[in-house]
């Protein structure tokens, strides 16, 4: 490493968790991913005191560019430059970074693809670290730390630092993704799970039908009983979902239900009009089908719209959240006459809530886990608060610290075990598969994922230690 290199050897742990930590809290503040990005690569470049980071891209056509950059102002910028003019698209940067980590010391003297080496002169760098951005489980992109001065030797602390921020981003990525999903799916284009109120195509069918009436009244100069039917019809069965008027019965009996009760429901509406084949009251879920009818009436009685998100069970014995909105219709001396409204599937909008709801609650248990191993600087206390909070984290059955010796053997010096598993604390452990392929791949960064050990293309003296 040059002399004139200042590392992060002279960072303590305790001062690179508090700032990985704080570096994590400010990605986790906001759910707008450009300043997300820019303030973290800055603030990455700073804490490994580099000289260039970037965070690239992969794209739908393989190709790749360089979205977010922090570089020094003496350096050429490499903002917008794509994987191709990189000249990395020939070179596997994609298969390269499935889960391991690219680590160049100095071009100058580590075996490099000439056109590679000439590349990374032009835009000076020196020495390289890249690791893998990943997304809802697919390669995302990278992040590229670049030292331009002078060749660098990265340190381990380095490598796990910048693994530990593109998992914050990746993290970011994710939660970005699925708040714009949100709004995109969200019946109201608003962030708002409880009772959202419904855009104008999506009003009751009494509603739906007084606004085509006076739109045509205005255009033609006609009344609005004398609308076109075909008009009507055709509104209303195009629309996203079901309008129906119903009896106020147990079985929500169906006077009526347009053709989209089938994007809904699956069972067409002469299957559903009258109950001849299944009432709507069936595909009620029965956990929802007392509270529902309780609010409904409720709101009958103060002649209020009522609006509910809830589950239904279609044709094909699939759960749905549905969203209605419904009103009823009254005689004028106060008889209810029926119910009329509009029923729209939002299961896309509720899983994609969940999920949100899922990332958030990682997110922080995550945040909580570095709190907790800040709070200790013994090396014990702070392996034992780990594998018992990533068990946690990652709801499975054993977590574990396994600790090399030179020789390639080992020992587990701490665990998290479920009950009814065996414990293997303190276990000395020589997997000579493991030892021999896979040791100085682990040292470079390398994850191991095995999904299933029956069906894993590993070495059999390997599955059989596991």
């Amino acid at each position: 490493m040059s002399a004139n290199h200042p590392s992060m050897s002279s960072i303590s742990s305790e001062q690179l968790l508090e700032r990985i930590s704080a570096i994590s809290l400010q990605i986790q503040q906001s759910l707008d991913l450009d300043d997300i990005l820019t303030d973290a690569v800055d603030s990455i470049r700073e804490l490994l005191q580099s000289d260039r980071l970037l965070l690239g891209q992969f794209l739908a056509d393989r190709g790749g560019v360089v979205t977010v950059e922090s570089v020094e102002g003496e350096w050429v910028p490499m903002l917008g430059q794509s994987i191709y003019d990189l000249g990395f698209d020939g070179m596997g940067l994609e298969g390269d970074l499935q889960g391991q980590v690219s680590i160049i010391s100095d071009i100058e003297t580590q075996d490099l693809h000439p056109h590679h080496r000439e590349l990374f002169t032009h835009f000076q760098v020196r020495a390289s670290l890249i690791v893998p951005v990943f997304a809802q489980g697919s390669l995302w992109g990278w992040l590229m730390a670049h030292h331009c001065r002078s060749a660098r030797s990265w340190l381990p602390l380095e490598v796990q630092c910048l693994q530990q921020m593109a998992v914050q981003l990746s993290i970011a990525i994710q939660q970005a993704a699925l708040h714009q999903q949100l709004r995109q799916r969200h019946p109201t284009g608003e962030l708002s799970p409880t009772e959202p109120s419904l855009r104008p195509s999506e009003q009751t069918a009494s509603v739906i039908l007084d606004r085509v009436g006076a739109e045509v009244s205005d255009r033609n100069g006609t009344t609005a009983s004398e609308a076109p039917q075909w008009l009507l019809s055709t509104l209303i069965n195009n629309l996203p979902g079901m309008v129906y008027r119903c009896l106020n019965d147990p079985d929500w009996t169906m006077v009526f239900v347009s053709s989209g009760c089938h994007l809904v429901t699956g069972y067409d509406a002469s299957e559903l009009e009258h109950n001849r084949v299944v009432s709507y009251g069936n595909l009620i879920h029965p956990a929802d089908s007392d509270w529902l009818w309780a609010k409904c009436q409720a709101s009958l009685e103060a002649r209020t719209p009522c609006v509910n998100q809830y589950r239904i069970i279609d044709k094909a014995g699939k759960i749905r959240w549905v969203l209605e909105r419904a009103i009823g219709h009254y005689a004028p001396d106060g008889t209810l006459l029926s119910i009329e409204g509009f029923v729209q599937d939002i299961t896309d909008y509720k899983q994609a809530e969940e999920e949100l709801q899922r990332q958030y609650q990682r997110s922080r248990l995550f945040a909580d886990i570095t709190l907790k191993i800040r709070q200790s600087l013994q090396l014990e206390e702070i392996l034992h608060t780990t594998v018992t909070e990533v068990q946690t984290l990652l709801q499975t059955d054993r977590v574990l610290v396994f600790q090399f010796n030179p020789d390639g053997s080992g020992q587990v010096v701490e665990e998290a075990v479920s009950p009814g598993w065996p414990v293997i604390l303190g276990q000395d452990i020589l997997d000579t598969c493991l030892a021999e392929g896979f040791i100085e791949q682990y040292r470079q960064g390398r994850i191991g994922r095995i999904e299933d050990l029956n069906t894993a293309e590993i070495q059999p003296c390997h599955a059989e230690f596991l």
